[in-house]
């Protein structure tokens, strides 16, 4: 399987609320391209959809390091909580 299948494979069991084969996949994808933000930023919007914030803001931060003007993250990372400082 390619990467692109396997990031296909994983946005289908996310959009089907199968989200721990999604998550296996993406953090697969992770291992194997860790410069990709895509994985990461999927994997917020997957947190995010399971209610886990912590874990969504985290992997929104992710995809943000890895590309800062990522649109997509940079749309999530509105919806994670504010931590304070």
């Amino acid at each position: 399987m390619t990467l692109q299948e396997v990031f296909s494979q994983a946005f289908a069991y996310q959009q089907s609320g199968k989200f721990d084969q999604a998550e296996y996949l993406y953090k697969k994808l992770i291992t194997a391209r860790p410069e990709l933000p895509e994985p990461c930023n999927n994997l917020a919007t997957l947190f995010k959809n399971k209610g886990d914030l912590e874990a969504s803001e985290h992997w929104v931060n992710q995809a943000l390091l890895l590309k800062p003007d990522y649109p997509d993250a940079l749309n999530n990372l509105g919806g994670c909580p504010k931590t304070s400082t």
